[in-house]
């Protein structure tokens, strides 16, 4: 929580994933460089407890701090919804609860919450918000 995620992990991520059938793995480049990255799975291993007929797991949305507010989230979240199953109906995301910046980011963009989970790092349980959204809303034209 809080912290940019390891390289060496995102790399590991994205050669399994990349090119996929079950997945979409994205990644946002500004001026050439590497800002962000968004990972929606939709495999049988992409479940956590909210997530169920009809939805994807949007697993990881990443922007670095210094390129927010650039749109380059909102740019990532409706690539993913371009390239999803067609049988697709809702993406569902967890974030950190005391995550404000997330939870305000995911409102504005229409995700509702609709339940609480927790994940584990390094030992420690940290709650969090289980967010959905219809797919359609990510393919409507942008605003």
């Amino acid at each position: 929580p809080g912290e940019d995620p390891d390289e060496e992990r995102v790399r590991r991520s994205f050669r399994r994933y990349a090119g996929a059938e079950d997945a979409c793995y994205l990644v946002a480049e500004v001026d050439g460089e590497v800002v962000g990255f968004a990972l929606c799975r939709w495999d049988d291993e992409a479940q956590i407890p909210a997530v169920g007929d009809g939805d994807v797991y949007l697993q990881a949305l990443y922007v670095a701090p210094e390129h927010w507010e650039e749109g380059v989230g909102t740019a990532l979240l409706r690539a993913v919804g371009e390239r999803l199953p067609s049988w697709a109906r809702h993406v569902v995301l967890e974030a950190f609860s005391e995550n404000e910046r997330a939870a305000a980011f995911y409102r504005a963009r229409g995700f509702e919450p609709v339940g609480e989970n927790s994940f584990e790092h390094r030992g420690t349980a940290y709650p969090t918000t289980v967010w959905r959204l219809p797919v359609a809303a990510l393919r409507a034209p942008a605003e």
